[in-house]
């Protein structure tokens, strides 16, 4: 049981690139003192008709503290970078 915050945002240009950014964080409060935060960005540049080139990159960290009744120390990173070419634009995702 915790909280979790998150911001959305979405931009739109003229030449119409897309652009959009999650950032999720969350806050273990009971017995699994546990924090982690997640950032997924979005990059998607129209090529011909619905045919994008995309670019996605995403960072995740997850901290615990506390696990039951005992102490642990660890921290976890993860990264990745995906590029390719998606067709459509009302995927959930996208």
């Amino acid at each position: 049981m915790g909280t979790e915050v998150g911001v959305d945002y979405r931009r739109r240009l003229k030449s119409g690139v897309s652009y959009i950014s999650r950032v999720r964080t969350f806050l273990g409060l009971t017995d699994r003192r546990v924090t982690s935060f997640e950032s997924y960005n979005t990059l998607a540049v129209p090529l011909v008709g619905l045919l994008h080139l995309t670019v996605q990159g995403n960072l995740y960290t997850y901290r615990a503290d506390r696990v039951r009744a005992g102490v642990v120390e660890g921290t976890a990173l993860r990264t990745d970078l995906n590029v390719g070419f998606t067709y459509g634009v009302n995927w959930k995702w996208y």
